[in-house]
């Protein structure tokens, strides 16, 4: 069985073709990949400007009055 690199049941990288061969090859895992993917989707994201990240702070050019 070829190694799996990413879920194929996950927001991020969802792949159909996949899928079919790890249901196919392994039911088992297929359902063990299902429930770690929907375990992932119901943890919230998080809010990059709660958590201190950056934003752009470019203006766009019809709020600048055309300058940048």
């Amino acid at each position: 069985m070829a190694e799996i690199r990413k879920n194929p049941w996950a927001r991020d990288s969802i792949n159909l073709t996949e899928q079919a061969r790890i249901l196919r090859e392994s039911p088992t895992l297929a359902e063990e990949l299902r429930a770690a993917a929907k375990e992932q989707a119901e943890q919230p994201k998080p809010n990059p400007a709660v958590m201190g990240g950056r934003r752009s702070r470019r203006k766009t050019p019809w709020l600048a009055g055309g300058k940048i």
